[in-house]
């Protein structure tokens, strides 16, 4: 009776592991599509913008030795200013 049930659990994990097989071709295929592409540099270029803005505004922190009071807007006023210039720049260099 255990026997019938870990025959099960391998099957399943078969086909769990032929549908990620299966899932990742049909990605892969689609991948030569510019659109799709240009939302990986979008995808991508948001998180660096996220990351640079912190590290920016740590470094302003540390410069004046303390925490700004509004913290928040100074941050939303950095990756603003860096996500409207990469994305104009990912813009043009790839239009289409």
């Amino acid at each position: 009776m255990l026997r019938a049930g870990c025959i099960g659990v391998i099957d399943l994990g078969q086909r769990a592991t032929r549908l990620r097989i299966a899932l990742l071709k049909k990605v892969a295929s689609k991948v030569h599509n510019p659109h799709i592409m240009e939302a990986v540099y979008f995808t991508l270029t948001a998180i660096a913008c996220y990351v640079i803005a912190d590290w920016v505004l740590k470094r302003i922190e540390a410069m004046a030795g303390r925490t700004f009071e509004h913290r928040t807007l100074i941050f939303f006023a950095i990756i603003l200013s860096l996500a409207v210039v990469s994305f104009a720049l990912i813009r043009n260099l790839f239009a289409t």
